[in-house]
Formats: structure tokens, sequence, C-alpha cells
């Protein structure tokens, strides 16, 4: 099995710039840029923190840094926090959605992938080929309840006519971050609640056929066609940056749900992933044609090269049928834009 990605230890030898991760930490004295991103008291979990020229060498995407390099293009070589050893095809389409990555590249890569599915188109249908994602005028940075009408003027139900709403500027440090969105969440924040970090453009398609996506190279896949969430905060802050949004739900009621541990969820992820799985059909977890919502570990990279992803840290939570589209629409309770 070819590595999926490359290590940062080799970054220096290519002729990029290193990066810090919270597994090896950084070689040499930490530039002040990357130094902001880095609050290893207050958090958990793996995380890189590096310039994107080398995020997208590091991904096997490294093409894309013609884009920085060419001043025609907005792309600049800015430094990103993302998951290490993660899913990262979401910061691609972020920037992708906020016009920094133009769509020929995009092309490229949905076919620059080895794997036989990350060679199938790698967007949510319908959500890249919406109208922009500007964030109303009538937001502040106070949560109030406004008519979804007047936010989103295409809305459809079962979404609610009445939402929250407010507007954040995104901070790099994540666990003052996480503090001011528990903040601006208020009484909201109490109860079990759900949380879906989306581009400022994929929500308008969300509010109009809130849809279950399919999604080839990110973390969308794991458990296939669904509606992704996560119970915690600060797993959904991880893919937040500039220009995303928030989504809180309330969580679905009166709906069946299964947990993917295991064997069953290692068959799951590995089939939607695109890797192989023998005697898959004897293999299908027997809850999976008729649940509603799946729960299940976020992958990640297995320690051992070559032995593929493994359970990690983060729960996700799934809504894989009809009913729980639904359920999931209803229950939006609140939307926060991050500038």
């Amino acid at each position: 099995m070819e590595e999926q990605y490359r290590s940062p230890t080799n970054l220096q030898e290519a002729g990029y710039a290193p990066v810090w991760t919270s597994r090896l930490g950084y070689p040499g004295e930490i530039p002040e840029d990357i130094a902001g991103f880095i609050c290893p008291d207050v958090e958990k979990g793996d995380y890189l923190v590096g310039p994107l020229s080398s995020i997208f060498w590091l991904k096997k995407a490294e093409f894309l840094n013609e884009l920085i390099v060419d001043p025609s293009h907005k792309l600049e070589d800015t430094v990103y926090r993302i998951p290490d050893g993660g899913p990262w095809f979401w910061l691609v389409e972020a920037l992708f959605d906020q016009d920094m990555i133009p769509w020929r590249y995009m092309n490229r890569i949905s076919f620059s992938f080895e794997s036989l599915d990350e060679a199938l188109p790698q967007f949510p249908i319908g959500h890249n080929l919406t109208a922009k994602g500007n964030i109303p005028q009538q937001i502040t940075t106070s949560a109030q309840i406004y008519e979804t009408e007047s936010l989103f003027p295409f809305f459809r139900a079962p979404v609610p006519p009445n939402i929250s709403a407010a507007k954040l500027k995104w901070n790099r440090k994540k666990g003052k971050f996480v503090k001011e969105i528990e903040s601006v969440l208020g009484d909201m924040n109490k109860g079990r609640r759900l949380y879906r970090a989306v581009t400022q453009k994929a929500i308008v398609s969300l509010m109009a056929l809130f849809c279950p996506v399919i999604s080839s190279s990110y973390n969308e896949n794991e458990f296939g066609p669904g509606i992704y969430t996560s119970p915690s905060l600060e797993t959904a802050v991880n893919y937040c940056i500039p220009g995303s949004a928030l989504l809180v739900f309330d969580e679905p009621q009166y709906l069946s749900r299964y947990t993917l541990t295991g064997e069953e969820w290692d068959t799951t992820v590995r089939f939607w992933t695109g890797l192989q799985v023998c005697d898959v059909a004897g293999r299908v977890p027997p809850n999976w044609r008729g649940v509603d919502i799946l729960e299940g570990a976020i992958s990640r990279e297995a320690t051992k090269p070559r032995t593929g992803r493994v359970e990690g840290n983060d729960l996700q939570v799934v809504g894989v049928s009809l009913a729980s589209v639904q359920a999931f629409a209803s229950a939006l309770r609140m939307v926060i834009w991050f500038t």
C-alpha cells in the first residue's frame, strides 16, 4: 500500500518550509506566525500548522502551488491549522468557494488521486455552483432570532421558519475561538447539540434542499452519503476557517441509531474510501439498510505505516436516511458565520 500522504520530516529536503505537528513538533525555533496557532495546554488531538504550500506538498497536490506563485491569482501562502493525518479536502473546497482556486484546478485534483474512489467527482451535489454565499447584512455579533426567509430567500421547509444567527471573527487560537463561540451560543450550548462546519456558499444550497452529500476524498465519505455532524464543538471547529460557517442542531429524536466500531467500522470506512474489502457483501453491517443515524469515530492515519486508517478520538454522527435528513433540517437552530 502506497502512503496516502507525505511525511513532514521530508519537507525541507523537498524545498518546502517545515510545519509544526502535535506529534513531531517543529525542527528548530517556531516562527511567530505558526506559534500563534499552537495551544498545546488546552487542546487535544493531532493537528498540523504550516504554510499552505507545504500542506499542498504533504497532500500530494503541489501543483496547486502554481496559484500561490502566480500573482494573477488571489491565493497566498497563508499559515493554516488542519487535523494531522485526517481529512483535508474541506480546506480546498473552502478556498474554491472563496474564488481562490479556479475550477480547472479542482478538476485536476479530481483525477490526481490514485485510488478508484478518489478519481470520482469530489464535490457535494449542488454545493459549488450556487449563488454567492454572502453574510446577510442584518447579522450582528450577538445571537438574534431571524425569519429564515430574510436570511435565505430560497429556503424550503422543513428548515424552521425562524432560526438564530450571528457572525464572529475567526480566531486562530482554537481554545479561545471555542470559548468565543460558546459565548455566542449562550443557553443554546446547553444540552446535547450537533455541529457541522460548512462553506458560506454551501449553506445557501443546504437551505434550499437539505440533502445528503457525496464526497470522495475527505471525511464526508467515511460512512457513505449523509448529513455529517459532530457532538463536539471542538471537533467541528477543526474544519472552520475565515469565510466558513457553523450549523448548530438539536439532536434529532425518535430515529433509529447504530454505532459502528471494530470490524464493522473498518469495513464501512474502507469501502467508502475506495480501499479493497474482501467479501464485502458478507461484511456489510447488519443494521446498515434500516438505520437512520450512524455514529462512529472519524478516521485518522495509523501509526504503523501502510496500514490504512484507524478509528480516531473524534466522533461523527451521520444522518443516512431520508427520514434523518428531514429531521436534521427541522432540528437546525442556529447559523454562525465566520469573517
